[in-house]
Formats: C-alpha cells, sequence, structure tokens
C-alpha cells in the first residue's frame, strides 16, 4: 500500500483541512487465480494528474470493497475503471452493488493498445506524471511489459514469468478515465 504526494490535505487554520486536489479516479485491474486484485487513485494536482494511492490486495474481493468504499469516501473518488474481463465482471458488479460509481473496461489488445498510447500522450503533454518515488513495483512493471505481434494487426501484453503488471493495468484503466472526462475536470 503505497500513499504518494503526501500531505494530499492541506491544513487551515482552526485545525481544518482541505483537499489539496480537484478530482481523483482510480483503476481496478481485477485478480484472477495467478494474480492479485490492484488499485491505482490518480488526482488532478493543480493541473496535473499524479498518483495518490498503488495498492495491491490480497485474495478476497469482501476485504478489497470494503477498503474501495473506505479510499472512496477518505479521498473522493469519483469513478473506478474495472477491468471486467471474465472473473472481474462479477467483480464490478459486486463493487456497484455498493454505490460506487464504476465505469467497466474490458481487455482486448485493441482496448489496452489505445490505454497505452493515450497514456502516452498525457505523459508528453505532461497532463500525467509518473511517482518520482514511493511506488517502485509500478516503475518495474512499467519496464518489464513486453509487446509481441500476434498476426493479422494484432498484438499481445504480457510480463515476464513469475511477474506481475497488475498495477501497470490498473495504473492505465484510470488514465482512461483521464481521456473519458479531461473536459470536465481540465474546467477546474
Amino acid at each position: 500500500d503505497w500513499r504518494l504526494n503526501e500531505p494530499f490535505k492541506t491544513q487551515l487554520k482552526e485545525g481544518n483541512y482541505t483537499k489539496s486536489y480537484s478530482e481523483c479516479i482510480a483503476g481496478v485491474d481485477v485478480g484472477s487465480r495467478h494474480d492479485y486484485t490492484s488499485l491505482v487513485v490518480l488526482a488532478h494536482f493543480d493541473k496535473v494528474w499524479k498518483p495518490l494511492v498503488c495498492k495491491v490486495y490480497q485474495p478476497g474481493w469482501p476485504a478489497i470493497i470494503e477498503d474501495f468504499e473506505k479510499l472512496a469516501k477518505e479521498f473522493d473518488i469519483q469513478e473506478f475503471a474495472i477491468d471486467t474481463t471474465a472473473m472481474g465482471k462479477d467483480f464490478a458488479d459486486m463493487v456497484v452493488g455498493k454505490s460506487l460509481h464504476v465505469e467497466p473496461v474490458t481487455f482486448t489488445s485493441e482496448n489496452k493498445s489505445g490505454m497505452i498510447n493515450h497514456c502516452k500522450k498525457l505523459l508528453v503533454s505532461q497532463e500525467l506524471s509518473l511517482p518520482a518515488k514511493g511506488c517502485p513495483e509500478l516503475l518495474l512493471q512499467f519496464g518489464e511489459q513486453q509487446k509481441s505481434d500476434i498476426g493479422g494487426g494484432r498484438v499481445r501484453y504480457s510480463h515476464p514469468e513469475a511477474r506481475q503488471d497488475d498495477l501497470l493495468w490498473s495504473w492505465h484503466l484510470a488514465c482512461k478515465l483521464i481521456g473519458e472526462h479531461i473536459d470536465t475536470f481540465m474546467v477546474m
């Protein structure tokens, strides 16, 4: 559990606090038999989206969803982009039942390529910032991601044997929300 960009609250006179960011969104890669469920929360600080929380969960959906509810309240997360591929649909349905706003995303090679290209665009335009410290596993997963051509204009994304890429895809899912809501968020 990495909490980044602390403090995320600014103290006002008389001990009251206000958020130091204007918007907050999250991406969730749902784990299956061989990997973990992970979460990346991005917050909009001074016109730049920055990671606020990176977290990898042990199996156990009820406990994960309970933590999502706590984080949604603590950070005022407006939306969760959730991988609904395979078992992810059942997980997303459980999250929706908890009154959290969910954007379902089914992973396809085309979808993944689009998310990666969008992330690159946001990084180049400096609307998005990678964590400088605090989440070394996310940065490692960026460096390890492999892309291979499987024919017919399709590509496959993978990670090395015995490694994971859950945080990486949670990151891309959160970035996807920036693209869908950029006009709304950039009004601030």
